[in-house]
């Protein structure tokens, strides 16, 4: 293995494993960062992105009460 591949492999191990979720707060940020992305790059209206944001949130506030 070349140094090249050994390269692409740990950036490839390190991508795979900074999509993992460590917490609550990476969680809820994926998601809304998701949301935000899908929004830019595709055809939702500003009140279909922020409608996602707040039941996302509420979610994650009612999960953590419990």
């Amino acid at each position: 293995m070349t140094l090249l591949d050994e390269i692409k492999k740990q950036i490839l191990a390190a991508s795979k494993e900074a999509d993992k979720p460590q917490d609550q707060y990476h969680e809820m940020a994926r998601l809304l960062v998701n949301i935000e992305r899908q929004a830019f790059y595709g055809d939702e209206n500003e009140r279909n992105r922020l409608k996602k944001m707040r039941e996302a949130i509420d979610s994650a506030i009612k999960r953590g009460e419990s």
